[in-house]
């Protein structure tokens, strides 16, 4: 006799960085993944209510979820990422050919109309 045990899928981080409260939340959220060094930058921050809903800007976004997919890299571990659609047109814009080499990008599903999610899943080597 066989038996049916549910499998545990394994969990793939995700990082929402659309507004500064959930770029905070989900770096603290996925501490585990990420190592110290993102966590030290957000400590001692002391945001209004206002700045926390603030939505995150193009630079400060791609420069978050860049790091994210390095950590995926170093980690060889799938991440999701979460950012202003308008924001990774132009990630995708500026994205070295190299990066297609090295990683899988694709977006999948997302409830927000104006956000995307991007899986960031590193190749395995040969």
């Amino acid at each position: 006799m066989t038996e049916n045990t549910p499998q545990k899928a394994p969990c793939i981080p995700l990082f929402d960085f659309t507004t500064m409260g959930r770029g905070i939340a989900s770096i603290q959220r996925n501490q585990p993944f990420i190592g110290a060094a993102m966590t030290k930058l957000m400590k001692g921050l002391d945001l209004t209510p206002d700045q926390i809903s603030e939505p995150l800007g193009e630079v400060e976004s791609s420069l978050l979820a860049l790091t994210a997919f390095d950590i995926a890299l170093d980690k060889k571990a799938p991440v999701m990422v979460m950012m202003l659609r308008e924001h990774w047109e132009h990630v995708k814009e500026k994205k070295p050919s190299s990066v297609d080499e090295l990683a899988t990008l694709r977006e999948v599903f997302c409830l927000d109309p104006g956000a995307v999610n991007i899986e960031f899943r590193p190749k395995a080597n040969d």
